[in-house]
């Protein structure tokens, strides 16, 4: 599963689950954005949910995933492993912007992640942090975080997830290495309005100035009239950049 943005869904955002006997192992997560997802149904819930009553899930890998709540949230965004526990999890470069909880007692890997919120480890010995210090665990948010990811399926088209936690109303996302023209008309959108109308902005090399303000979220089909979606702006934004084919409905 890569380079999805999955948001503001009713219950999860990804969930492998299923009664005791069924077992997700060998799952591979990589480039993927899920943020404020369970506002549907009864407030945040998950973003991730991986595991049940089984001990079986082995070899499940999350790399370069981004997760985000609102700072303030007290659901625990990310599970991994249910009651049975897990083995031999892999968590590399990823950014969990929300509490999570690890119940797996063997072979766990974790390097590069930047864990915000409390993570509840079952069946350690020791304090996560302790364990696992080839990772980051910020007390507060603070400073500007940017990932720029090119998508596998559409090779001009760039994901972009934006932890603001400054709050300013600009932030700059380095393209250089793309191989975006100087001169090209770029296309931006939020995820949150992906039909709505793009920003446009001409690329004069190096750094894009990309304002965190003035975006609209879409309201999904169905949504109680007069009820409003939680900002996620200017602190966080999942964008999506085209240089090619500015018109998202031609793909």
């Amino acid at each position: 599963i890569q380079d999805s943005i999955v948001f503001q869904n009713y219950r999860q955002g990804l969930q492998g689950y299923g009664t005791g006997s069924n077992v997700f192992s060998q799952m591979h997560l990589a480039g993927n954005i899920f943020f404020n997802n369970g506002i549907g149904r009864d407030g945040l819930h998950r973003n991730l949910m991986f595991g049940n009553e089984s001990g079986d899930h082995i070899g499940n890998v999350f790399w370069e995933n981004f997760t985000y709540f609102p700072h303030a949230a007290t659901s625990s965004g990310n599970l991994f492993g249910g009651d049975g526990g897990c083995r031999d999890l892999r968590l590399v470069g990823n950014i969990f912007a929300s509490a999570s909880q690890l119940n797996c007692h063997a072979g766990i890997e974790a390097a590069a992640n930047t864990f915000y919120g409390k993570v509840t480890w079952v069946g350690g010995t020791e304090p996560f942090a302790a364990a696992f210090p080839d990772n980051v665990f910020p007390q507060q948010p603070s400073g500007v975080e940017v990932r720029i990811r090119r998508n596998r399926y559409e090779p001009q088209l760039l994901h972009a997830v934006v932890y603001n936690w400054d709050r300013l109303d600009t932030v700059r996302l380095d393209l250089s290495r793309f191989g975006v023209p100087a001169g090209a008309l770029i296309s931006v959108r939020s995820a949150q309005d992906p039909f709505g109308q793009p920003l446009r902005l001409t690329y004069s090399g190096g750094a894009l100035a990309l304002p965190m303000t003035g975006w609209h979220a879409a309201l999904p089909i169905g949504w109680a009239e007069g009820k409003s979606l939680p900002p996620t702006f200017p602190e966080f934004g999942a964008f999506i950049l085209n240089w090619d084919r500015p018109n998202l409905a031609s793909y």
